[in-house]
């Protein structure tokens, strides 16, 4: 006489670093893995429910909004030719012992440009 299974379903909250070897320990065990992703409706509910929503009355207006809430730095001031310059002539003072500075400080000088 054989035993049946008994099936349990399970819902598991991860980080999406885990999802991997949640993955690999499945099919090692032999487990259906389901992951449910938010649909765009829900994606769309929690941005209103937490504020991040626009008003504007045209797309100038909703992308200047959008361009002072970015994180993203504006773009380098200088050309590529420029910039490798300044990287040529910044690694040539240190190889000369000129104007050693933090690693800190060089991503700051790097980020003005």
């Amino acid at each position: 006489m054989q035993a049946t299974q008994t099936i349990e379903n399970v819902t598991l909250s991860l980080p999406n670093t885990d999802i991997a070897m949640l993955r690999l320990l499945s099919k090692g065990m032999g487990w259906k893995l389901k992951i449910r992703r938010k649909s765009g409706l829900e994606k769309a509910l929690e941005d209103e429910a937490t504020g991040r929503v626009y008003e504007a009355e045209n797309m100038e207006e909703l992308l200047d909004q959008l361009e002072a809430n970015s994180t993203t730095p504006p773009p380098c001031q200088y050309t590529v030719e420029e910039a490798v310059q300044r990287v040529i002539q910044a690694t040539s003072d240190v190889d000369a012992g000129r104007d050693l500075m933090t690693h800190e400080d060089f991503e700051a000088l790097v980020a003005s440009w």
